[in-house]
């Protein structure tokens, strides 16, 4: 890596995921001005989300706005522009993260051998242990489909908190 300043234009550009996922509520919010005008955001979550994360449908893997406890909206897709598959994980915004949220224990982070790597927030960590089972098996197939792309893992707030996580326990409890 170079410095902080010569990585912000991908900081900026993998933001587009971790925003869309949002969907149509948060971006017309955002965006009112394309939201309103013609040929601009829907009022689908989906193709919401394609059409400010810049993803064709065709590869969108999997995606999911609605979340419940412990279970936050996603979006899974492949980004040809930067060879990447991007997991994009929503932060709070229904009831349902709040309570995940709330779950705010300290739990101890354990590695594939059962020691303690870490200490991680209790709501958070079953989000992402839940969100990885859901993903595991299109996320493996994704990137054994687009063999060289490197896996982006981006989120805000509560989805920052679980990508992060995941990216823990994929490098601690996976054989990635």
């Amino acid at each position: 890596g170079g410095s902080a300043a010569e990585d912000l234009p991908r900081l900026e550009y993998f933001l587009r995921f971790a925003v869309g996922v949002y969907g149509w509520r948060m971006l017309s919010l955002m965006h009112p001005q394309q939201f309103h005008a013609e040929g601009g955001f829907s009022f689908q979550d989906e193709r919401a989300f394609r059409s400010y994360a810049g993803v064709e449908m065709r590869d969108v893997v999997k995606i999911r706005f609605r979340s419940d406890p412990f279970r936050p909206a996603f979006a899974l897709c492949v980004d040809h522009a930067t060879r990447s598959v991007v997991l994009a994980v929503r932060g709070s915004l229904d009831p349902a993260d709040f309570l995940t949220d709330a779950v705010a224990y300290s739990l101890p982070f354990l590695d594939h051998r059962g020691h303690v790597a870490g200490a991680a927030h209790m709501g958070m960590l079953r989000a992402a242990e839940e969100l990885l089972d859901e993903v595991r098996v299109p996320l493996h197939a994704a990137m054994r489909r687009h063999s060289g792309y490197e896996l982006r893992l981006v989120g805000h707030s509560l989805g920052a908190g679980c990508t992060a996580l995941i990216a823990a326990l994929l490098k601690h409890r996976e054989r990635w």
